[in-house]
C-alpha cells in the first residue's frame, strides 16, 4: 500500500475509531515528558506510532550530515536534545507539548521523499512540506478531540523546521517576519537548535554553522519583536502588500488602494460554509456548489468548467466594484492565491473565512447535506490542503474547533 493510499485508508478508519479513542481519553500531552527528569517514553511513541517509526527506522540519511544513521535514531537524539534545553523547560506545558510533538514528527516526511541522486548522494528535498501533510492526518487520526489551533501549530512547525538554520541564504529579516506569521519563532528556534544538536557530521564546523545561524535567526526575531508573536505591520494592507511584493519596507504603511471587499470562503465539504453565509453574509454569492447543480456536474467529475464559470461570475461583481462572497472549498494555497490576485487586480481586498469542525462532526454534516461528497474525496482534500494564513489576504477569520 503506497503512502497516499494508507493516509486515505487511515482517514476512513478515523470516523469509526474516533468514538473509541475519545472514550479512552487519549491526550496528546501524555507523550510529553515532565519533571523531575523529563524522561522520554520512547516505547510509547514506538507503539502508538508504529508504522511511522518503522518507516523512519528504515530510512537512511546522507552520512555526511547524519553519521548517526537512520531517521528514527536522529529523531530520538533531537527529542533528547530538545528536552535538555533550558528554553524548552521554561515553556508552559501546552507549548512544551507542541514543540515536542513537532520535533517527533519533523522528519516524518523523509521516508517518502528520500532518494538517491545522480551523484550517488542521499537527499530528501521537500520532506518538510510532505511531513506537514502527513502530520495533519496523523494528528487528526490519533487525537480527534485535538483543537485545530494546536494541530496546526504542530503542523506548521514541521513544515518550517529547516527555516532557522537556512535563513541567511537570502534576506533573513524577511524570512523571520514571514515565519512569524505562520508559526511561533521561539518554538522554531528551539526545534532548530535541537535538530542541530541531534545529529553527527564529518565536519564539526557544519554543526557550529547551523547552531550559529539558528542563534542569529533568534536575534533577528528579537530585534523585530516577532520571536514569540507575529511581526506587527502598520496596517493589514501593508502586511498583504509586503508578502506580495519584493523590496518593500515593512515598517512604513502602504497606501490602501482597495475599494471593496470579497469574502472568500474556505473549508472541507460539509464544514458549514453555507450555514455561516446564511447567518453572517448579506452579499451576492458566487457558489461553486450551485454552479455544479445547474451544470449537472458531480463532485467526482472534472471541475474545470465549474471553476471557469465561477470566475466569470466573480468578474461581473469585480467590474462593478461590488462586494460579494465567493463560496468554494478553496483549500490549496495555489487556488486561493489565483483568486485573491484576481480580486486585487480589480481593487478588492479579501477576507478569508475558514471553517473546520471536528472530523466526526464534519462526517455527519456531510451525510446530511443535499449534495453529499464521497468521503474518499474529503479524505484526499484533507491531505492536500494548505491551511490558510494571513500571508495571503487582508483579513483572516478562523472558525475552528
Amino acid at each position: 500500500m503506497n503512502e497516499l493510499s494508507f493516509l486515505i485508508f487511515s482517514l476512513k478508519e478515523l470516523i469509526s475509531s474516533a468514538k473509541e479513542m475519545i472514550t479512552n481519553n487519549i491526550q496528546i500531552d501524555e507523550y510529553c515528558p515532565n519533571l523531575p527528569d523529563y524522561a522520554i517514553d520512547f516505547s510509547k511513541l514506538e507503539k502508538d506510532f508504529s508504522e511511522e517509526v518503522q518507516a523512519m527506522s528504515n530510512c537512511m540519511q546522507n552520512p555526511f550530515y547524519h553519521m548517526e544513521g537512520d531517521v528514527w535514531t536522529h529523531t530520538k537524539m533531537v527529542l533528547e536534545a530538545l528536552v535538555s534545553l533550558n528554553g524548552w523547560q521554561k515553556l508552559s506545558i501546552p507549548h512544551q507539548t507542541i514543540t515536542f510533538m513537532a520535533s517527533f514528527l519533523h522528519d516524518v516526511g523523509k521516508p517518502s521523499m528520500t532518494r538517491i541522486e545522480d551523484d550517488g548522494k542521499i537527499s530528501s528535498r521537500g520532506h518538510g512540506g510532505r511531513g506537514a501533510k502527513i502530520a495533519r492526518v496523523l494528528l487528526s487520526e490519533h487525537f480527534p478531540d485535538l483543537s485545530v489551533k494546536t494541530r496546526e501549530s504542530i503542523v506548521q512547525l514541521v513544515k518550517a523546521h529547516a527555516v532557522a538554520p537556512n535563513s541567511f541564504r537570502n534576506d533573513p529579516k524577511r524570512i523571520a517576519i514571514r515565519a512569524s506569521h505562520t508559526t511561533n519563532c521561539l518554538h522554531l528556534y528551539l526545534m532548530a537548535t535541537a535538530d542541530a544538536m541531534g545529529r553527527r557530521t564529518e565536519i564539526e564546523d557544519d554543526l557550529k554553522e547551523s547552531l550559529n545561524n539558528t542563534e542569529l535567526f533568534r536575534m533577528i526575531c528579537e530585534e523585530n519583536n516577532c520571536l514569540d508573536v507575529p511581526y506587527k505591520f502598520p496596517s493589514d494592507h501593508t502586511r498583504f502588500f509586503y508578502f506580495k511584493k519584493e523590496n518593500v519596507l515593512p515598517e512604513y504603511e502602504i497606501y490602501d488602494d482597495t475599494k471593496f471587499q470579497v469574502i472568500l470562503m474556505a473549508g472541507l465539504p460539509g464544514a458549514g460554509k453555507d450555514h455561516y453565509i446564511n447567518n453572517n453574509v448579506n452579499l451576492p454569492i458566487v457558489s461553486l456548489d450551485n454552479i455544479r447543480e445547474l451544470m449537472g456536474v458531480k463532485a467526482t467529475d472534472n471541475q474545470g468548467a465549474v471553476g471557469q464559470e465561477a470566475t466569470e461570475r466573480a468578474k461581473i461583481h469585480l467590474r462593478k466594484k461590488e462586494s460579494f462572497c465567493f463560496n468554494a472549498t478553496s483549500l490549496t494555497l495555489l487556488t486561493r492565491t489565483k483568486l485573491i490576485d484576481l480580486f486585487y487586480r480589480y481593487g478588492a481586498s479579501t477576507q478569508i473565512v475558514y471553517i473546520e469542525p471536528p472530523l466526526s462532526v464534519l462526517h455527519k454534516q456531510n451525510e446530511s447535506r443535499k449534495r453529499v461528497v464521497p468521503w474518499d474525496i474529503i479524505s484526499k482534500l484533507l491531505y492536500k490542503m494548505d491551511f490558510p494564513t494571513d500571508l495571503e489576504c487582508h483579513d483572516l477569520r478562523l472558525f475552528c474547533s
